[in-house]
C-alpha cells in the first residue's frame, strides 16, 4: 500500500497522539474531545475582544497564523459527511470566550456541519461567534487554500456577521439542518431551521 492513502486510493488520514514527551504514543484514557485547541497556548498575550479565527485543521490554523492573525482549530477535525460533528467538551471552547471568535468552516458538509455544530456550542454557552464566508472557496477548501492578499483576507472577516445560521454556498442546508436536528435539543434544533 502506498504511504498515504489508503485501499481505495483515498488520502489516508490516520494519525497518532504523542504524549508531550514527545514519546509516549497515544491518549491513554484521555478523550480526543477534551484535548485544547490546536494553539490555544498563543491566545494568553492577547487582549480581550481580540480577533481568533477558529479553523478545522492544524494546517488551515498555521496558515492563518502565517498571516499575522489569531488562529486555533479543533483537534481531530470534522466527521464523515452524515455523521455527528466531533465536538470539544464546553470547557475547551471557554478558552475562547474573552475573544471575538471567527469559524472558517472547510468548503464541504462535513466541514459546514462542523463549524454550523460549533458556532450553536459557542452561542449556547453565551458567545456569539462570526461565520466567515468564502464565496470563491474551492471544493473542500479550507484557510490554508486562500491565497487573497492580507487585505482581501481582513475584507472577509469585516464581512463575517453574528448569524444565528451560516449562509451555506452550495445545496446542502436542509441535510445539515437534519443533522444538527440528532444533537440539538428539540428547540435550538427548530431555530436552526426557521
Amino acid at each position: 500500500r502506498t504511504p498515504g492513502v489508503d485501499a481505495d486510493g483515498k488520502p489516508d488520514k490516520t494519525f497518532l497522539w504523542f504524549g508531550t514527551d514527545k514519546r509516549t504514543v497515544g491518549l491513554g484514557q484521555r478523550a480526543q474531545n477534551t484535548l485544547p485547541l490546536y494553539r490555544t497556548e498563543t491566545l494568553a498575550h492577547l487582549a480581550p475582544s481580540s480577533a481568533v479565527i477558529l479553523t478545522e485543521g492544524e494546517k488551515a490554523c498555521d496558515a492563518v497564523r502565517a498571516r499575522g492573525l489569531e488562529a486555533v482549530s479543533t483537534t481531530g477535525g470534522a466527521s464523515e459527511p452524515g455523521a455527528i460533528p466531533k465536538l470539544p467538551i464546553d470547557a475547551v471552547l471557554e478558552t475562547l470566550r474573552p475573544f471575538t471568535v471567527y469559524l472558517w468552516p472547510d468548503n464541504d458538509g462535513a466541514g459546514h456541519a462542523h463549524m454550523q455544530a460549533l458556532g450553536a456550542q459557542l452561542r449556547r454557552l453565551g458567545m456569539q461567534p462570526h461565520f466567515i464566508t468564502w464565496y470563491d472557496a474551492p471544493l473542500k477548501g479550507d484557510a490554508a487554500d486562500f491565497d487573497g492578499t492580507n487585505d482581501e483576507l481582513r475584507a472577509l472577516l469585516a464581512a463575517a456577521r453574528p448569524a444565528p445560521q451560516p449562509i451555506y454556498p452550495y445545496a446542502e442546508r436542509e441535510r445539515l439542518a437534519e443533522g444538527m436536528a440528532a444533537i440539538l435539543p428539540p428547540a435550538k434544533a427548530r431555530a436552526l431551521e426557521e
